[in-house]
């Protein structure tokens, strides 16, 4: 059944149904009873915002649930509420205030320090406006002002987990009626883990048999389910679980035999696993010693074509034979066997050149 909420704050903070005067109107209709608010928006109005959190305090029994991205003043009024959760896959951001600047047009040195002046008046305003705020978030958070300052000025999203660790949010949840999602790649994992996402869980799901031949991924099996094996757990059992067929397989066994969440080996079933990983690792330094014999060839390639290149270069330096008239009647075979030579070294010499 959905949760019934007494105040949806989903817009601009400060318009009809996200204002100080909504909020005020709603509260009057809760009483004094608990009051459960959710909020999901990008901010607004911060006289609106600092009103509603005053508003959250004074009534004393509020509840803020966060969804999706909040910022702003969305953030500043939950400030004022007795409880802040954030659901998993929402947001939070938190800034120093912004103010309208509207200086623009043609001036002389007169309107231009008119300007400034106006400048810093703004400025000014805003300093302590942003000082009001993390005053605020510092009361809420329990941390000093001047960590608050630093987190305003970065203007950094943060997860609803590291919301949480701020201080910011009390409470992180998800909804449990929404089924686990299949999140088998690692590189998806390392992404969420990296932007501090939570990993959703994963569906239990039946092992595909590995194909014969395929010895190493058959090995990194093998130690992910041992992993998983020796995990202790709450429910006594004692079955033969016929499912890690990769384990059967390397141990010529029908089964391994659960008690109390785990399993027994015998001596000669751990020297099949040694054996096992020892032949994985010497089929690894084979293929290692292999691409180094194979790197060494083509680097002795390398230097005998660069060595064939610099004779290249050296007989075009180089001035050419001199020649003699051709006698028609004794030259013709000579000229034929020397031009055939001659092309047949400019043949190996290709040949020599890589592809």
């Amino acid at each position: 059944m959905a949760k019934k909420y007494n105040i949806d704050i989903d817009g601009w903070i400060g318009s009809w149904f996200s204002s100080k005067r909504f909020v005020k109107n709603a509260l009057s209709e809760t009483g004094a009873g608990e009051v459960l608010c959710r909020v999901n928006s990008l901010g607004g109005s911060l006289d609106d915002a600092v009103d509603i959190a005053a508003q959250f305090e004074s009534h004393g029994n509020v509840t803020c649930e966060l969804f999706s991205l909040n910022a702003s003043a969305a953030t500043v009024l939950t400030t004022g509420a007795k409880k802040v959760r954030a659901h998993s896959n929402s947001t939070y951001l938190i800034h120093k205030v912004l103010t309208w600047v509207d200086t623009w047009g043609y001036m002389n040195e007169d309107d231009i320090d008119v300007a400034i002046e106006e400048l810093k008046r703004q400025k000014n305003n805003a300093a302590t406006l942003t000082l009001i705020v993390s005053k605020m978030y510092a009361k809420k958070s329990g941390k000093p002002v001047a960590d608050i300052l630093k987190l305003m000025k970065e203007e950094k999203w943060l997860t609803a987990d590291e919301a949480k660790e701020w201080g910011f949010v009390d409470e992180v949840f998800e909804d449990i009626t929404v089924k686990p999602a299949d999140i088998e790649n690692s590189q998806i994992t390392e992404l969420l883990n990296a932007a501090g996402l939570p990993v959703p869980p994963v569906r239990n799901k039946t092992k595909v048999e590995k194909p014969e031949g395929d010895y190493k991924n058959i090995v990194s099996e093998l130690l992910t389910e041992f992993k998983n094996l020796f995990t202790p757990t709450n429910k006594i059992t004692s079955e033969m679980n016929k499912t890690f067929v990769s384990i059967n397989t390397l141990f010529n066994i029908e089964g391994l035999e659960f008690k109390n969440g785990k399993v027994e080996l015998t001596e000669e079933q751990v020297k099949n696993l040694n054996d096992a990983l020892k032949n994985s690792n010497d089929e690894k330094a084979a293929a290692e010693a292999k691409v180094t014999a194979a790197e060494v060839k083509v680097s002795e390639k390398d230097t005998e074509i660069q060595t064939l290149k610099n004779q290249i270069t050296s007989l075009n330096k180089g001035a050419g034979d001199e020649t003699t008239e051709v006698n028609k009647k004794t030259d013709d075979s000579f000229k034929e066997d020397k031009e055939k030579v001659d092309i047949d070294a400019v043949k190996n010499l290709f040949d020599l050149l890589p592809d």
